[in-house]
């Protein structure tokens, strides 16, 4: 790959890997729970990311955003985790609590990097020779509880944001708006070349998380994600809504086979 251009491949779900000249990093891409709806990693990629095969065979770093199944599976990541030696993963606390305390495969638990940051606050750090910065993001319809948390990443210089399960949609009743947390970690300032967003970002036209990509996130370019087995959760809404902003959006690339994969210029 040129040092221009970074590599976006879909595994399932919310799971994808990012791959630049240098660096590659796999996002919530072991787990092993559908809830009836959603695509999960076959057997075939799972064996393909474990026995490190190309593409899965330079990966440096795992994220994982939250502990729900149709993201994150402990026994899977922790089994990656005992084959790819050199790989590190970033975590919230819950996870790392997890992996840690997993009986199956035992990890160095240096290799385990747990934050989970305060509501509307960041942490940064540098793993692995990736710089991250890690956002305390509420989950979608929810309260905060869960600790989801997005990552924002640089890799050779094209900045990378993924939301996990975080749209700006709030549970009825909240006191505070989901739009707060987006201007509170400061994204409208960090010039983000791609954002890979859940499909409930641009889910009918008054969606909260309109407003949060053209004032915070303001990515050069949008893949979207966690869309259902053949949109029977009612998906269509968002290729509708997609359609109707097709002139104020960025571009919006949805990859809908595992393994699919795009590549962004650095333009």
């Amino acid at each position: 790959m040129k040092k221009s251009e970074i590599k976006v491949t879909y595994i399932a779900n919310m799971g994808f890997m990012v791959s630049s000249a240098s660096k590659t990093v796999l996002i919530d891409a072991l787990f092993d729970e559908d809830f009836g709806s959603y695509s999960l990693p076959s057997k075939q990629i799972v064996e393909k990311i474990n026995q490190l095969e190309k593409p899965f065979n330079s990966v440096d770093l795992m994220l994982v955003t939250h502990d729900n199944g149709d993201h994150f599976s402990t026994n899977m990541v922790a089994e990656y985790l005992t084959k790819n030696k050199k790989a590190k993963i970033i975590c919230n606390k819950s996870v790392s609590s997890k992996l840690k305390e997993n009986k199956n495969s035992k990890v160095d638990s240096s290799r385990i990097v747990g934050i989970t940051p305060e509501m509307y606050k960041s942490v940064d750090t540098k793993v692995n020779g990736i710089e991250i910065k890690v956002l305390r993001l509420r989950h979608s319809e929810g309260d905060g509880r869960t600790e989801n948390i997005g990552f924002l990443f640089d890799l050779d210089g094209m900045k990378v944001l993924h939301v996990g399960d975080a749209t700006g949609g709030v549970w009825k009743g909240a006191v505070v708006n989901g739009i707060e947390e987006y201007d509170a970690v400061g994204l409208k300032n960090m010039q983000i070349d791609v954002a890979i967003l859940n499909r409930g970002s641009l889910w009918g036209i008054d969606a909260p998380g309109i407003e949060i990509i053209e004032k915070y996130i303001k990515p050069k370019h949008i893949i979207l994600g966690h869309f259902s087995i053949g949109n029977k959760d009612g998906e269509d809404e968002v290729i509708q809504t997609i359609e109707k902003l097709k002139d104020s959006l960025p571009g919006v690339t949805i990859l809908e086979e595992s393994m699919q994969n795009i590549i962004i210029k650095n333009n």
